[in-house]
């Protein structure tokens, strides 16, 4: 697969992230193969595949929780380490795994603190700890309850809000819509694209939900047993009348 595709189908945007030859797996196993991702800044990239195709070790390899074999990645420019989660963090890079992420002892009002402990400016922490409970208004409702009382699909909003309070550039979101109401999915959805239009957010999505993800996608990847089989922009991809042959 050509990255070069990637380029022409956003335009001439700003890469944030470019990821290239990405070979990663676990006990010395390859899951994926040579992958190729461009992450422009302030778009929104989908990654589509079936369960077991490994989106999610892209997404873990990226964000420095899993060591590739081989790859090549350069942010905001410039090549980086790989297999280096804490920098990733620091740089600007969030990741939120499909799993319930919270300190299940702690209150909502203290997880919410945790996730921006990064940000020093106390009117930053502010407003997106307001602008997020406006998102997430069961939230606000539940400011002094234990995270781990909360109901699964709770923890969920809980855990995105908790990345999103650390002001990142770049997101990297494994089936954010997984435990959540479908009003609740479509409200996340239209709130990422609002952060990626308004204020630059760039983000790398993992979802099944392939007709909400579509609805506020700049770019698509799709991958099958390890490899990318296809990529293009968003507004092509909805033209699709069936996506279960790529899967």
């Amino acid at each position: 697969m050509a990255s070069g595709e990637a380029t022409t189908a956003v335009g001439a945007d700003r890469r944030i992230l470019d990821v290239s030859g990405l070979r990663a797996g676990y006990d010395g196993r390859p899951v994926v193969y040579d992958v190729d991702l461009a992450i422009f800044e302030g778009k929104i990239t989908c990654l589509f595949g079936s369960n077991g195709a490994g989106k999610t070790t892209c997404l873990k390899a990226i964000s420095g929780l899993l060591r590739p074999f081989a790859a090549t990645i350069r942010y905001d420019g410039e090549e980086r380490a790989v297999g280096h989660a804490a920098r990733s963090a620091g740089e600007g890079i969030a990741f939120i795994p499909s799993e319930r992420f919270t300190f299940a002892e702690l209150s909502v009002e203290d997880n919410l603190a945790l996730g921006a402990y990064s940000e020093r400016s106390a009117a930053a922490r502010g407003e997106r700890r307001e602008e997020l409970l406006d998102m997430f208004p069961v939230l606000r409702e539940r400011l002094d309850q234990r995270a781990g009382t909360m109901s699964g699909g709770q923890q969920r909003m809980l855990s995105i809000a908790m990345a999103l309070m650390s002001g990142p550039r770049v997101l990297l979101l494994d089936e954010p819509s997984l435990g959540l109401a479908p009003a609740i999915v479509e409200q996340l959805m239209e709130t990422l694209a609002r952060l990626a239009a308004e204020r630059g957010l760039s983000v790398l999505m993992v979802e099944q939900n392939v007709g909400q993800a579509l609805r506020v996608a700049d770019q698509v990847y799709v991958i099958r047993s390890g490899r990318i089989i296809l990529e293009g922009e968003a507004t092509r991809m909805r033209e699709r009348d069936d996506w279960w042959d790529l899967f």
